[in-house]
C-alpha cells in the first residue's frame, strides 16, 4: 500500500506533523489503496497563505493560459490511479 506522508505547499514538499492518518480506498472496488497522513491547522494555514499569494499570478494567466495547467494536473491525478471520489473520502474523514 502507498503511504502519503507529505503535503505539497507552495511548490515544496512539507513533512506532515500531525501523526494522524486516514485509509483511502479505490472507489470502484473499495480495495485499500494506502494511507494519507492528515495535516493540522498549521498546515492548513500555510496552504491557505500560499494560495492567497499565488492567486494574483493565476488571475493574470486567465482562463485560456491557466486551463492547460489545471488539465495537466488532473491528467496526472488520473494516471496515478486516484479518483476524485477517493480524494473526497479522504477529505470527509478530515472533517
Amino acid at each position: 500500500m502507498i503511504q502519503w506522508n507529505e503535503h505539497l505547499i507552495n511548490g515544496a514538499r512539507q513533512a506532515v506533523r500531525s501523526g494522524r492518518t486516514v485509509r483511502i480506498h479505490d472507489a470502484a472496488t473499495e480495495a485499500p489503496l494506502g494511507d494519507i497522513h492528515l495535516g493540522h491547522a498549521g498546515d492548513v494555514d500555510q496552504a491557505v497563505e500560499a494560495a492567497r499569494l499565488a492567486l494574483p499570478g493565476w488571475q493574470r494567466l486567465g482562463l485560456v493560459r491557466g486551463r492547460p495547467c489545471c488539465v495537466r494536473w488532473r491528467t496526472r491525478w488520473k494516471a496515478w490511479g486516484r479518483t476524485w471520489r477517493t480524494i473526497s473520502r479522504a477529505k470527509s474523514a478530515c472533517r
